[in-house]
């Protein structure tokens, strides 16, 4: 059999998201500090799309062996690619939203976007907050902070956005969302 590096792949990226995953996980962190709270995705959002890379992981190195011993070799490069791409997807997926973190401070917030550098916003140049409303089954939201006339950063719903807004306390610049919306 002439496994090539799309096996290696599929069967390596699963066993990295589990080394993260433990080691993070062994790392407790703290959400409410003396001096700032920080919030992210929830432990159970991280810990089932590893579930899930580890268990597309399997199944790959299972199609693959199975391919091999039929001898039907012509299928596995197609067969592993589909395994391979979404295995890495799945792998960039989680260690963007793992980086996402807002924290809150008393007159400013942090945030770690999933992809780029840090913002420091101070909640006095706050200049509107909008919800935009997904139309998905799932009926989320996400609140866009602006500054001036740009969007600065995007708050994503999977985290406590309730409390954050309660924290920035700037009802005068929050565009409610119409009933149609949510």
């Amino acid at each position: 059999m002439g496994f090539g590096y799309q096996f290696l792949i599929v069967a390596g990226i699963p066993v990295a998201a589990v080394l993260v995953d433990c080691l993070a996980s062994a790392a407790v962190s703290e959400r409410h500090h003396t001096h700032h709270d920080t919030y992210q995705a929830p432990a159970s959002l991280f810990h089932s799309l590893v579930v899930i890379m580890v268990a597309m992981g399997i199944l790959g190195i299972a199609v693959s062996i199975m391919l091999g011993g039929m001898n039907l070799m012509s299928y596995y490069e197609s067969v592993m690619m589909f395994f391979m791409v979404f295995e890495i997807v799945l792998f960039a997926f989680w260690f963007g939203i793992r980086r996402y973190a807002v924290a809150t401070y008393s007159d400013y917030m942090r945030v770690i976007p999933f992809v780029g550098k840090t913002v420091m916003i101070p909640y006095k140049d706050i200049t509107a907050l909008r919800w935009t409303a997904s139309h998905s089954l799932l009926r989320d939201r996400n609140l866009h902070i602006f500054v001036g006339d740009k969007e600065v950063v995007s708050l994503w719903n999977a985290i406590d956005i309730d409390q954050i807004l309660g924290t920035i306390d700037r009802n005068d610049v929050l565009q409610i969302l119409g009933a149609w919306a949510w």
